[in-house]
């Protein structure tokens, strides 16, 4: 007569946490190879439109052409410029008039010669449509066609360029414009969770750089009020 053996007990305790730790490496195993070829499939991407190398001699014999002005000694064709100034010194008189020079042509504060374009987009989070409304109706734009409005104040959560869906209505949004200006820039920031001091640029020349790509805009320029208050008047700084 053969004799059976008989039945197992239930796992111990030491067993069924010897399960669980297994299981789990096997999750952070899993975990981290997709981490791995999600950012090798990033870099691919990324080198795909990485330049060739050249030397000077082959850059210096390459027909470019000279370098144009949006703005004549402050704006770079292709360029991007970043205006600083604390509160209630003038930014949106200034803004207003930047507007007006680039759709009607006219010099940039009465000074600097303008290239008139035929498409700017404005996204404003900061004053209220109505308010809105007086500042650009002040500055007497003749060609008002030529700008697109997006008015954000209360809403500029929606302007976060790092979801995916909300970036992909706003390339469409601005798809083809000359100009996109952004007053002001760090609410922009507060609302996609990014600090002023440490991710500013970062955001400008990452999210805000891949809007103006994709959706094939020639230059953008953001107006902000710097933490502190350090800027005294309005000053247009350097490309990022």
């Amino acid at each position: 007569m053969k004799l059976t053996e008989p039945p197992a007990g239930p796992p111990d305790a030491a067993d069924l946490f010897a399960s669980a730790v297994r299981e789990q490496v096997w999750r952070l195993d899993v975990a981290e190879e997709a981490k791995r070829q999600r950012g090798q499939r990033e870099s691919d991407l990324l080198l795909a439109d990485l330049p060739a190398s050249r030397s000077l001699t082959e850059l210096l014999g390459e027909d470019l052409g000279d370098t144009d002005y949006l703005v004549d000694q402050l704006w770079p064709e292709e360029g991007n410029v970043l205006l600083a100034a604390p509160d209630k010194a003038g930014k949106s008189t200034l803004l207003g008039n930047l507007v007006r020079a680039l759709v009607d042509g006219d010099l940039f504060l009465d000074h600097f010669k303008t290239r008139q374009v035929q498409r700017v987009v404005l996204v404003d989070n900061e004053l209220s449509p109505r308010l809105l409304q007086k500042w650009l109706r002040d500055q007497g734009v003749v060609n008002s066609d030529r700008v697109q409005v997006e008015t954000l104040r209360g809403r500029v959560g929606t302007f976060n360029l790092l979801n995916p869906h909300l970036f992909a209505e706003w390339v469409r949004r601005v798809q083809g414009a000359d100009v996109l200006l952004l007053d002001v820039l760090r609410p922009v920031l507060d609302a996609a969770g990014l600090s002023e001091d440490k991710e500013a640029g970062q955001f400008l020349r990452g999210p805000l750089a891949s809007l103006a790509a994709e959706a094939g805009v020639g230059v953008n320029g953001q107006f902000d009020v710097p933490a502190g208050g350090q800027v005294k008047v309005p000053t247009l700084c350097g490309m990022f």
